[in-house]
């Protein structure tokens, strides 16, 4: 027994080792390890070769990373999550005043004891009667007869003025409390009728609270079906009307109604009504409620109940559509993803968006077989911005056949019916992320309407670069995106008023340079106002055109490449980038299916990666099937020996072609949320370090909840978190992730580093809100049908070689010449629009000090350093 044990000799483990000894042996060297002393908070361990040298060296704990951080870095990491906003910024019900405490003191006593209300009710009986009572007696020779009436008596007259709305004064208190006996008789048989009427009022209240009554608003915004995504479109919807609802909050406006803005859309100023039969009208009012509390929505502004109104049904049946008053409202949007799952288990995975289907034929079906279905739909989508019909349909996996059930405008022929499925652009902005980190956040902004977001207004609305309303029409879209100076707006692109079928030349996102605006046209801009203005400040109306050009050659275009080399705007060496070393965590069953998927997220991405780069696919798949699908399906040559780590399978290798820069891909079969096989995977060979993880929530085996998925993600980012640190790594993983609940982002903790000053801009986690993503592109999709085909360019994946596709870029500032000067952001559209040759626009800097900075003002001035970035829509051919 070791006289340092301090565990007693008759312990149940005699034969453990003493804690203060510790022995390991490690794979390349035959030492031993172990610990002197038996201080528990001495973390010193002596290290003995062979040789007999004693080395010392710190232990690092499992512990330990919780005290890497300081007080300031965990407060400024929690806080750059979330924006730099403290939670009394960001939630409402953060603050407290009086009435909520005092409330939540009296609703947990009520709820502790029943019988409280009933006590409360007589002291507060009393109390007033006591009060009263002395009032009473004070002026006694207005309400008795007789004089010095006591307290007692007072009192009791004041009782009785409360049974019965007055009193009789008796000289004697027996006489008085034996009136009160018999009013109180006569109250018990009194309550008893209300008890009847209170019983039949009850019971129409109850259907009322059930949401089964009938909808009696008209052009109204339909939202049908009820799934993880519904929450955030009725947020998106509340943030599209606040700023419509600003806009018109003057005195003067409020007072002169016909000088208010009009929307941008209907879905700005409609009622809202939501159909589902997955919930209680009432649990629908609740979760609402805290949602639109917790993104900070003014309830006066959009209230539950009246501007936002729940009913219960089933959107697949006629009468429950018409209920809903379906075939008048102007904005539907189908959400019945959950109940196509349902669809698809029961019928063995055959039948795919069946519950969409039948919604949509059922709308068909009323909007169609309406009496006034024309009128209702003969308002052409590029004419009136606000009295139109738009159906939009959220798709959950692709459907090619469902436009057999969609119908159009009788004026245009016009489409009114728009499909959306946006899994496959979730799944390629993932991948994406890995190639360009910050991709994510860029995305996310520009689609959320709460601020700077994609919005859109007619050309004639617009006002254009001389100041005049509508003087946009005419002019080429590079005229208007250089020249055009709008207060926090930058234009993106333009759709045609032309939405025939026969029409070629649509516009979309960064488009053709000469394409010339027609008057029906829509004007894309990227905003946080529905209806810009022009620019107040003098510095942004200048022609920084003139900027590029020498003095003595300022009217010849052609001298412009000379003078970009002239001024400094070269191209800078770009900075070398090593081998990517990529982990891909978990599995998409649909990867099972169709294959081709995932080849083509791989291709992709590896286009984006350096030669000599790889992708681990770690998953719990097994060897075997995964070798058939890369094998047999893909038909990938294997890798060679030389090129892939020593713990991989030669069988669990292979290699892309050199189109796709010779990325070699390998395959480990294990759980990534098992830390300690996630531990050895790592430690077989501890200087094999990986750059970026991707980090998928769902898995290869079974369907997990959303809520499971983002608990997954979050124990997987913890581990990477831990064995990177455990590992010593000079560079911390860059995790790219995705998450169904919004705080999922804020809770997690992306693998981090000690010691690296550039970790907190170089390694910041991407996380693809999956569902805020396709709430937001939906609310898009629902408010300006008029862009939808440009959106789809955007968020599809496309394969136009011809048009091209527009793209979301982080583009490295070195790339234009940039790095250590300082130049207005007018003077940067201009730089990169020149050199892609009017196929690109700048929206935007992402920033090494101060973050993403979307629409800055043309005459903003940024000293660009190594690292920046510039946010560019390009059009990619």
């Amino acid at each position: 027994h070791c006289p340092h044990d301090p565990r007693p000799t008759g312990h149940p483990y005699p034969h453990d080792p003493c804690p203060c000894f510790v022995a390991t042996t490690v794979q390349t060297k035959a030492r031993i390890m172990w610990t002197m002393g038996c201080d528990p908070n001495d973390e010193t361990k002596l290290e003995i070769d062979i040789d007999g040298s004693p080395r010392k060296r710190p232990v690092k704990s499992p512990q330990s990373m919780a005290v890497v951080h300081t007080f300031k870095d965990t407060e400024h990491e929690t806080l750059k999550a979330v924006g730099g906003r403290f939670i009394e910024d960001r939630d409402g019900d953060a603050v407290q005043t009086w009435m909520d405490k005092m409330s939540y003191v009296l609703e947990n006593a009520i709820a502790a004891n029943s019988n409280l209300r009933f006590l409360m009710l007589f002291v507060v009986t009393s109390f007033l009667a006591m009060i009263l009572g002395l009032c009473m007696m004070e002026r006694e020779e207005y309400h008795f007869k007789e004089k010095n009436v006591s307290f007692t008596k007072a009192m009791l007259y004041m009782a009785a003025f409360f049974a019965s709305g007055g009193f009789s004064e008796k000289e004697y208190a027996w006489d008085v409390f034996l009136d009160l006996i018999g009013l109180f008789l006569g109250l018990v048989l009194f309550a008893t009728l209300i008890g009847f009427i209170t019983d039949i009022v009850e019971r129409r209240m109850e259907q009322i609270s059930e949401g089964k009554s009938k909808v009696c608003a008209g052009g109204h915004t339909l939202i049908l079906g009820w799934n993880e995504a519904t929450i955030r479109v009725v947020i998106q919807i509340a943030f599209l009307r606040r700023k419509w609802q600003v806009q018109n909050e003057s005195w003067s406006r409020r007072l002169m109604p016909w000088t208010r803005v009009a929307p941008s859309s209907p879905v700005a100023r409609s009622p809202v009504v939501v159909m589902a039969n997955d919930h209680t009208k009432e649990e629908m009012d609740e979760m609402l409620g805290e949602a639109m509390a917790e993104r900070g929505i003014d309830p006066k502004r959009t209230r539950i109940g009246w501007d936002i109104v729940c009913r219960v049904g089933n959107p697949c049946k006629i009468h429950d559509l018409v209920r809903v008053n379906a075939h008048n409202a102007t904005s539907i949007i189908a959400m019945m993803t959950e109940k196509d799952h349902e669809e698809e288990e029961e019928s063995d995975g055959r039948v795919k968006n069946g519950a969409t289907i039948r919604t949509i034929l059922a709308l068909r079906n009323v909007v169609m077989g309406n009496r006034n279905a024309q009128h209702l739909l003969e308002s052409d989508l590029g004419i009136a911005a606000t009295n139109n019909v738009r159906i939009v349909l959220h798709l959950a996996t692709e459907c090619r056949f469902v436009d057999a059930a969609c119908f159009s405008s009788p004026v245009t022929n016009s489409k009114l019916v728009f499909p959306m499925d946006l899994s496959l652009f979730l799944n390629r902005l993932l991948f994406l992320s890995v190639a360009e980190p910050g991709i994510s956040e860029v995305l996310m902004k520009v689609i959320d309407l709460e601020g700077t977001a994609i919005r859109c207004r007619g050309a004639s609305e617009m006002v254009g670069p001389d100041g005049k309303v509508g003087s946009m029409i005419g002019k080429t879209f590079k005229d208007i995106l250089l020249n055009t100076r709008l207060e926090g707006t930058i234009i993106i692109g333009v759709n045609s008023g032309d939405r025939s079928p026969d029409a070629h030349d649509i516009g979309g996102v960064a488009p053709r340079p000469d394409y010339v605006v027609q008057k029906k046209d829509w004007i894309i801009f990227l905003s946080d106002s529905s209806l810009p203005k022009y620019s107040s400040n003098p510095h942004d109306h200048k022609d920084f055109t003139k900027i590029l050009l020498p003095r003595d050659q300022m009217t010849r275009v052609d001298a412009r490449r000379s003078l970009v080399l002239q001024q400094g705007f070269e191209e800078q060496p770009p900075d070398m980038h090593e081998p990517q070393r990529v982990l891909l965590c978990g599995w998409r069953p649909v990867w099972t299916t169709i294959p081709t998927r995932l080849l083509a997220r791989v291709q992709e991405l590896s286009s984006s990666l350096p030669p000599g780069s790889s992708i681990t696919c770690l998953n719990v798949m097994e060897p075997d099937d995964f070798r058939n699908i890369m094998d047999n399906e893909l038909e990938l040559e294997k890798c060679a020996y030389g090129s892939r780590p020593p713990f991989i399978d030669g069988a669990s290798a292979w290699r892309l072609s050199e189109e796709f820069n010779s990325v070699n891909i390998f395959h480990h079969s294990i759980d990534c949320a098992d830390f300690q096989a996630m531990k050895d995977f790592f430690d077989t060979d501890s200087m094999y370090h990986y750059h970026s993880a991707i980090v998928l929530g769902s898995g290869a085996k079974g369907k997990i909840s959303g809520y499971s998925q983002d608990t997954r993600v979050l124990s997987v980012s913890l581990i990477l978190r831990h064995i990177c640190f455990q590992l010593n790594y000079d560079k911390a993983i860059h995790l790219s992730s995705e998450n169904n609940e919004d705080q999922t982002a804020e809770l997690a903790l992306a693998p981090k580093v000690k010691g690296n000053a550039h970790s907190d801009h170089e390694h910041d986690p991407d996380f693809i809100n999956t569902q805020a993503i396709t709430a937001r592109v939906l609310v898009l999709g629902l408010a300006y049908p008029q862009i939808n085909d440009a959106m789809a360019e955007l968020f599809l994946d496309g394969t136009d070689n011809t048009e091209g596709d527009p793209e979301i870029l982080l583009e490295e500032a070195p790339h234009y010449g940039l790095v250590g000067k300082k130049v207005p952001f007018g003077l940067v559209q201009n730089i990169v629009n020149y050199k892609e040759k009017g196929y690109a626009i700048t929206i935007g800097i992402s920033s090494v000090a101060k973050g993403l900075l979307l629409a800055p003002a043309p005459s903003d001035t940024h000293e660009y350093v190594s690292g920046d970035r510039l946010v560019v829509f390009k059009r990619k051919f």
